[in-house]
């Protein structure tokens, strides 16, 4: 019909394979229907004034014209062709259905009514138009949009791409209502945008770079990667933002608002470059990696929560106008150099690391940083109004400022440094720092209006600097530099521990309103000063050197240090006690003053005090572990006087007490008293290794007591009617007696030797302790009271004798009685013997009531026995070959592996027998009897060649391993249990006179071959197999 008309007023039919309309007119006032396999309109027109319906193949309209007066329906195999400015005009609903569609070069498509697009393959719209007044629904696979429009002016829009991807270069894709994409893929540098709600769901990536998705209400984005260089994605007011992105959302230059909520989701996040994400509400970003904000923007009027792996803020700015801020950075670090992080209430970040270098991150709120490894606040701020705390692995505030006006700082380094050289950290209230180490120096402050604490691993450094607060201030660490510098506590107590490091306060000041307390490796306080209106207690454990320094206090001053040097210096406590410890090191107080307005206490390694003074209107003590050499000195008290030492010289010296007792121990040394003077107005007390008194005075108008360190009475006698009391390294009685009418009290570190027919003999009760005990070869020890005896190393008590009437306790590393005997007429015994063990060999160990025994190891191949219960406990094994252990009552065992070959185990008539064993319990041709029950438990039993176990009562052995019975005999009254891993019984014989047996073999055998199982009542096996071969299994009930 090429040029031609084919005209009707009324319905106009048309079938043919193919129609040629070009430049031609097909009209009808009414319905048209055509049907060809193609039709070519190009630059043709076909009208209907009703309906107009299309089925065939293909369909091309290039610069031609479509018009139907109501619904319009395409069914097409092939392409729709409507490009080069064709046209497709529908009075009613329109429905294209085609194998593709090309509206391209200015083609246009309106519908009055619904548009629905179905292609099967791609449809292309670049530079054309697609309309309707109601929905518009496109599906196919690919949408070219390039320069052209997609739209509805009141129906909700559609488009679904397949597998294909949605190509809106310079396009316009708008929806009067709703607008939804479905699609593999966006690229669009136009405007997308929705009266109501858009959503946009891509498998692919989505690229808005220039470009710009707008909703007047809720936008919800979901794609592979999302681009949005340069573009815009934005909401109405009170409208949310989703954005969920599977890889990464580039934001570089790009804006993102939110009218209500933001919520991002990717796997990272680019807003670096001037990028602006912003929300009216709260903003929330998820990331699986970074977060990059350099030079970028994140506002919100609520709540900002960013959680990703890392945050890049350099020069960026994210920040809360009337919410809080929570920045949680995973593994991977927080860069905020030259940045800014701000809130209204409260602001967080959790991260790897932080590096604020000429930041600022400030809350007029809280502020809570957790870093895992450094945070880095040179030159920087970080303020909050009621608080701030930092958790990191270091902490660097050099040149910078940390503050809270309100509240506490907490900053805690962990095993990093805090460095706060020429830097200021003040709190509102109290402060605490917690490092490895801390710098203040290069005057550095650290001030507190309350309280102020610092705790480190190793060092803090206040060198020139200022560590100040009002009310307490408590300093950890493991060394302390003050040299020059200061710390005070204007109105509370002062604490320093430095641990394992040194405290050095040269010329330095420590003052404090109330208390000091000092605890260090060691103290050099030379010319410094150490002052305190109430007390001071210094504990060092090396030196503490006062060289021309001053240690005072009005009450009470207390040093604690392994030496103390205090030449021509003051150690004073004006009202109270002055106590000194020096612990193992000299106390050296050359022409110094040790003064107390009450006592004095001192003890150290040595005390040199020649030409020095110790003077106390109370008491002194003074106790030293080597020597006291008060040469040409003076230790004078009103009150008692107590030396002990090593040694003492008091060559032209003069030790005094006015009007109290005087007591020298000068343990294993010689107490020198040459051309010296030891007096009292009340008892004397003198115990050395040696005295020697010569052209010296000892004089007492009270009672004298003499004890020395190197007393040897072998073949001698010590003989008290009262109370004997001996304290010191050895004590030798071989062949002598030492004899006490009421208690006696030995206190010894080194060795007790009451062997070769040595005799104690105690009218009360005994004591003894000492480093070991050698009571054999016919030794005595025997008391009528209590015998207690404490060893640190081993007791020989071999062919010796150990006995009291009431209890007997023996303590050691280890103990020997072959041969021997230890025993109580009506007491309990105990003994242990630490990690060694007992050996008792052809020994006898005999208790008139219980028997306890803690060892790790016995070997008894003589009598242990009980009158009452017997516990044994050894960590080790028990050999009890051919021994006894006899209980009258009930007889516990706890061992690693127990040997009882010819041995016996016995209780008691009601009393029952309770073994545990970790490992083997050996029974061959022994005998195990319970008086009632026997309950065993162990990793393995064998009870082979004779054994016997047998019990009055019921028998329960419990076994991890084997139960070897093997010729042996189990017999109990009453049931029998026995659960191991396999039975041998073969030619054994386990039997209950009165009861059942229940065998549990678990996943092994159970062997009875000419063996016998019996029982009255009900016998039940459980095995992996049976072997009863020649054996008997019989009872008087079930099996």
């Amino acid at each position: 019909n090429q040029q031609g008309k084919l005209q009707s007023s009324q319905d106009l039919t048309l079938k043919a394979q193919g129609i040629d309309n070009q430049s031609g007119l097909i009209a009808t006032q009414a319905k048209l229907d055509m049907q060809q396999q193609w039709l070519n309109n190009s630059k043709g027109q076909i009208l209907s004034g009703n309906i107009l319906t299309f089925v065939g193949q293909d369909l091309i309209n290039q610069s031609g014209l479509l018009q139907s007066g109501a619904d319009l329906n395409f069914k097409l195999s092939g392409l729709f062709d409507n490009s080069q400015s064709g046209q497709l005009y529908s009075g009613g609903n329109t429905e294209i259905q085609a194998g593709s569609v090309k509206n391209s070069e200015q083609g246009k498509i309106n519908a009055q009514g619904v548009l629905n697009i179905d292609a099967v393959q791609g449809i292309n719209n670049s530079q054309g138009v697609m309309a309707s007044t109601q929905q518009l629904s496109l599906k196919s696979q690919g949408l070219q949009n390039d320069g052209g429009q997609i739209g509805t002016e009141q129906g909700d829009v559609l488009i679904q791409t397949g597998g294909l991807s949605l190509n809106n270069g310079s396009g316009a894709i708008q929806s009067g209502k709703t607008l939804t994409l479905d699609v593999n893929g966006l690229n669009n540098s136009g405007v997308i945008s929705a009266l109501d709600r858009l959503t946009l769901n891509s498998q692919g990536d989505v690229t808005n770079d220039h470009g710009k998705l707008l909703s007047n209400k809720q936008l919800q984005v979901s794609s592979q990667n999302l681009s949005n260089q340069s573009g815009v994605i934005q909401t109405g007011e009170q409208a949310d933002l989703n954005l969920t992105v599977r890889e990464t959302l580039n934001n570089q230059s790009g804006q993102i608002y939110g009218g209500a909520n933001v919520q991002i989701n990717a796997s990272s996040v680019n807003n670096s470059q001037q990028g602006q994400i912003s929300a009216q509400d709260a903003l929330n970003i998820i990331s699986a990696g970074l977060i990059d904000n350099e030079a970028g923007s994140m506002v919100a009027n609520q709540n900002i929560s960013l959680s990703g792996q890392g945050l890049n803020n350099r020069q960026g700015q994210i920040g809360s106008i009337q919410g809080g801020l929570s920045v949680d950075a995973g593994n991977q670090a927080v860069d905020n150099q030259s940045g800014l992080l701000q809130s209204k209430t409260d602001l967080t970040v959790k991260a790897l690391s932080l590096d604020s270098t000429a930041g600022q991150m400030t809350s007029q709120a809280k502020i809570d940083l957790q870093s895992q490894q450094e945070v880095n606040n040179t030159q920087g701020v970080i303020s909050a109004d009621q608080g701030i705390e930092v958790n990191s692995q270091g902490l660097n505030n050099n040149l910078g400022q940390i503050s809270s006006a309100q509240g506490n700082i907490v900053l805690n380094a962990g095993q990093g440094v805090l460095s706060n050289q020429t830097g200021k950290v003040i709190a509102g209230q109290a402060l605490q720092l917690n490092a490895s180490q801390v710098d203040n120096s290069q005057k550095g402050q650290l001030n507190s209006q309350t309280t102020l604490a610092i705790q480190t691993e190793k060092d803090i450094n206040n060198d020139s600097g200022v560590i100040a607060a009002n009310q307490q201030v408590n300093l950890n660490s493991q060394g302390l530099n003050n040299n020059q510098g200061q710390i005070v506590s204007l109105h509370d107590v002062l604490t320093i521990n430095s641990g394992s490091g040194s405290l050095d306060n040269q010329s330095g000041i420590l003052q404090a309103k109330g208390n000091i307390k000092l605890n260090a490796d060691q103290v050099n306080s030379q010319s410094g000063l150490i002052s305190s209106e109430d007390g001071i207690d210094l504990q060092s454990r090396q030196q503490v050197n006062n060289t021309a320094g001053q240690i005072v206090a009005n009450n009470a001053v207390q040093i604690k240090s392994s030496g103390l040097n205090n030449n021509q210096g003051q150690i004073a406590s004006i009202k109270d006690q002055l106590l000194l410890n020096a612990g193992t090191g000299k106390l050296t107080n050359q022409s110094g003053s040790l003064q107390s307005g009450k006592d004095i206490k001192v003890q150290a390694g040595q005390l040199k005090t020649l030409s020095g003074l110790i003077n106390a209107q109370g008491s002194i003590e003074v106790t030293a572990g080597q020597d006291i050499d008060n040469s040409s000195g003076q230790i004078i008290a009103n009150k008692a006087i107590q030396l002990s030492s090593q040694s003492l010289t008091n060559n032209a010296g003069q030790i005094g007490s006015v009007e109290g007792t005087v007591n020298i121990d000068a343990g294993t040394g010689v107490l020198s008293n040459q051309q010296g003077k030891l007096q009292s107005s009340q008892d004397l007390t003198l115990k050395a290794q040696g005295i020697d008194n010569q052209s010296g005075l000892i004089a007492t108008q009270a009672k004298l007591d003499m004890q020395q360190q190197w007393l040897n009475n072998s073949k001698g006698q010590i003989l008290s009617g009262n109370i004997l009391t001996f304290v010191g390294q050895d004590l030798i009685n071989q062949s002598g007696l030492l004899q006490s009418g009421a208690d006696l009290n030995f206190k010894l570190s080194g060795l007790f030797d009451n062997s070769q027919s040595g005799q104690l003999y105690s009218g009360g009760n005994t004591e003894i302790q000492a480093g070991s005990v050698k009571n054999s070869e016919q030794g005595k020890i025997n008391a009528q009271g209590v015998l207690n005896i404490d060893a640190v190393q081993g007791i020989n008590n071999s062919q010796g004798v150990m006995a009291s009437t009431q209890q007997l306790s023996l303590k050691s590393q280890g103990l020997q009685n072959d041969g021997g005997q230890i025993g109580t007429e009506q007491g309990d015994v105990l003994i242990q013997t630490g990690g060694l063990s007992l050996n008792n060999g052809s020994g006898a160990i005999q208790s008139g009531k219980t028997l306890t025994l803690d060892v790790n190891g016995l070997n008894n191949s003589g009598v242990i026995s009980a009158l009452d219960r017997l516990t044994l406990n050894s960590q080790g094994d028990v050999t009890n070959d051919h021994g006894k252990l006899l209980s009258n009552k009930q007889l516990q065992v706890s061992s690693q592996n127990l040997s009882n070959q010819s041995g016996v185990i016995q209780t008691g008539e009601q009393a029952d027998l309770n073994l545990t064993v970790r490992e083997t319990l050996n029974n061959q041709s022994g005998q195990i009897y319970g008086g009632a029950n026997v309950q065993i438990n162990a990793s393995s039993v064998n009870n082979s060649q004779q054994g016997q176990i047998s019990a009055q009562d019921a028998l329960n052995i419990i076994s991890a391993g084997l139960i070897d019975n093997e010729a042996g005999s189990m017999v109990a009254n009453q049931n029998i249990s026995l659960s191991g891993q396999g039975l041998n019984n073969r030619q054994g014989q386990i039997g209950s006179i009165q009861g059942g047996l229940s065998v549990d073999a678990g996943n092994q055998a159970v062997d009875n071959q000419s063996g016998l199982l019996q029982s009255k009542t009900d016998l039940t096996v459980k095995a992996l197999s049976l072997d009863s071969t020649a054996g008997q299994m019989t009872s008087q009930a079930k099996i």
